[in-house]
């Protein structure tokens, strides 16, 4: 490997300069070929823009209620010819997850979930996976217009590649 050109005397190295994103806060970093610092300077900015669309969306009055009731002849993913299924719940910037049930292809999780929405939000999302030590295994995602949620409580059967999940959900507007 090259070593690098000498810096003139009084000139700042790599390793001391300082970026600035949109004229806003700093950063002082070291460079590993440039892209470390100029990607933890956009990714700050990520950052505080997501956490101002997640506080823009759970502050909204629009609410989306959401009941995960139970799966049905889920796919059997571990040695044991179970799953240890859970799902995650995404709505915009809002994320939630269930409880995970040990060692079942057939769950009840009886859970209830808030999430706010705002007009930008466009469907609600439904990712089933199996939790293992090593990377958890997908099992399915099912994602449902938020036109077509009502805004009384109903039962939706949401179709995976093996069996179903079915949850309660409806919109307070």
């Amino acid at each position: 490997m090259a070593n690098p050109a000498p810096t003139p005397a009084g000139a700042p190295s790599t390793k001391d300069k300082i970026f600035s994103f949109a004229g806003e806060h700093k950063v002082a970093l070291g460079i590993v070929g440039g892209i470390a610092a100029l990607g933890a300077v956009a990714g700050g900015a990520y950052v505080g823009h997501e956490m101002y669309e997640k506080s823009k969306q759970s502050g909204s009055s629009t609410r989306l209620h959401i009941k995960l009731i139970d799966g049905k002849d889920l796919a059997a993913k571990d040695d044991n010819g179970k799953s240890d299924p859970f799902v995650v719940i995404k709505c915009g910037h809002a994320t939630v997850k269930s409880n995970v049930i040990k060692a079942n292809l057939n769950p009840v999780w009886n859970q209830t979930f808030d999430l706010g929405f705002t007009p930008e939000e466009k469907e609600v999302h439904f990712a089933l996976f199996d939790e293992d030590f090593f990377g958890d295994d997908d099992l399915g995602e099912v994602t449902v217009p938020l036109a077509e949620i009502p805004t009384a409580p109903q039962t939706f059967t949401l179709k995976l590649p093996e069996g179903h999940i079915r949850v309660e959900m409806h919109r307070v507007l």
